[in-house]
């Protein structure tokens, strides 16, 4: 039994990696070998190990963002990672308790089979419920799988193409795996060709005209107030010198702000020019709130982390208002940290925006970390048929995807240290967002099931009778 807790252990950890970039993503293959041996008998200690193995190795990349940067993250992710870990071992147990009571099928088949739908229904169940929603790192984030799989990702979502490549994987690493051979192809190419047949729509929207501005490398990780708002200020009039109709910088470029910070700003703009930033401000001592704040002509908009709708307030009076920024007519979405390395993010916005804005800070991450969540972030935004602009501290700022009809990559600027690029609006919603679960689901549980369907053992009865026939002096 240790044994097999052992080597379920081992499977968990390196299904884990396989979302990481470079030689650790392609050591996490190996997954289906440690599988096989581990799950010869499925037993709770092993079913255990496994889930505890996967949590660990998705979360083990967050390790120096909670260590430098960000201590006030420390206890949303630890319940995030404590929710994803109970719903694993309770699927599992589920599955487990089912397989001691059924005949039908052998535990080692029964989890074979039903694995890929438990993977897809965890991942499910984590979009929509806020405290689980963390990045998970995503084999369809990095390359080749990006470049292969990319054109399908509007049809079917980061998680339907891993599905099928874990799935795949999982047929071939069997010792009869020749026979599943053809299932496996079907498994990785589905995706594949069913992304050539989706049309992205022509840009018919608005345009956009965006300066993006990461905070300068001078002012250091973690900059002083007034610092921080002598660059905002001197580099945001150079920005809207340009003619530029909106000006955004990345999140926390203002650390402890205060209104009059965002009257000394706000006498910077000319008609119709709006500025986004990403603020913190400081209550009761050190615990400190995160959020975005806008300004366009007489109105202060708050985008707070977390919440859909923003907080507006013109001459003294507050008022909500729906999740986007609405400058020169375009619907435009911001959004903090990681929040858009999530699926219920972009869905609950998808139907009003025309383009996204992607506020975000890396100081405090690794070298690992940034490619790992630069790729996330482009696989998430290739979901939509919208741009998706990324401002960042610490890593490279633009448009995620570039091949886009009529996208314009940008250009840079030097004297303000910062780019300039134009955003084509977009309507059409992507048909992941219009209907990717009502699919997904119903197609990972039916294919669960005719897989159960052609597997399973015969039945009580048919044994007794094989049985009598056989044995000797028996009548027929």
């Amino acid at each position: 039994m240790r044994a097999g807790a052992f080597w379920s252990l081992c499977a968990g950890l390196s299904l884990g990696l396989i979302g990481w970039p470079g030689a650790w993503g392609w050591a996490g293959w190996v997954w289906p070998w440690f599988w096989s041996k581990g799950f010869r008998e499925p037993q709770p200690l092993g079913l255990g190990a496994f889930g505890l193995g996967l949590v660990s190795s998705q979360s083990l990349w967050l390790v120096p963002l909670l260590l430098q940067s960000h201590p006030f993250a420390v206890g949303p992710l630890a319940l995030a990672l404590g929710l994803r870990l109970l719903s694993w071992w309770l699927l599992l147990g589920l599955l487990w308790v089912w397989s001691r009571r059924t005949s039908r099928w052998s535990p080692q088949s029964l989890f074979f089979l039903c694995f890929p739908f438990l993977y897809l229904l965890q991942a499910w169940s984590g979009e929509f419920f806020p405290p689980m929603a963390w990045p998970v790192p995503s084999p369809v984030a990095q390359e080749p799988w990006l470049g292969l799989y990319g054109p399908g990702l509007p049809l079917w979502g980061t998680l339907g193409i891993e599905v099928c490549l874990v799935w795949a994987a999982l047929l071939l690493g069997q010792r009869w795996g020749h026979k599943t051979l053809p299932l496996a192809l079907l498994a990785l190419g589905l995706p594949w060709f069913t992304g050539g047949l989706v049309l992205r729509p022509l840009p018919a929207g608005p345009v956009l005209k965006v300066a993006y501005l990461p905070r300068s490398g001078l002012l250091g990780v973690n900059p002083e107030e007034g610092p921080a708002l002598e660059d905002v200020k001197t580099r945001t009039a150079k920005a809207l010198a340009l003619g530029v109709d909106l000006v955004v910088w990345p999140e926390s470029a203002l650390p402890d702000w205060g209104q009059s910070d965002l009257e000394i700003l706000a006498s910077l703009l000319g008609p119709g020019q709006g500025l986004l930033v990403g603020a913190d401000r400081k209550q009761e001592g050190q615990s400190v709130q995160q959020g975005i704040f806008g300004l366009l002509g007489e109105e202060q908009f708050e985008f707070s982390l977390a919440t859909t709708e923003a907080q507006v307030s013109q001459k003294g009076t507050l008022r909500r208002a729906g999740p986007l920024f609405p400058v020169h007519s375009f619907g435009l979405a911001p959004g903090l940290g990681f929040e858009p390395y999530g699926d219920g993010w972009y869905r609950q916005r998808e139907a009003q925006a025309e383009g996204y804005v992607h506020l975000f800070s890396a100081s405090g991450l690794s070298p690992l970390a940034k490619e790992l969540l630069a790729g996330l972030g482009q696989a998430k935004g290739r979901q939509s048929f919208k741009p998706v602009l990324l401002v960042a501290n610490g890593t490279l700022s633009g448009p995620l995807d570039t091949s886009l009809k009529g996208q314009d990559p940008g250009t840079w600027v030097p004297p303000m240290i910062g780019g300039v690029v134009e955003l084509w609006g977009v309507e059409p919603v992507s048909p992941y967002y219009s209907f990717g679960w009502a699919l997904l689901l119903p197609l990972g549980l039916t294919v669960t099931l005719l897989g159960l369907w052609r597997n399973k053992k015969p039945s009580l009865s048919k044994i007794s009778a094989t049985f009598v026939q056989s044995t000797p002096g028996s009548s027929p």
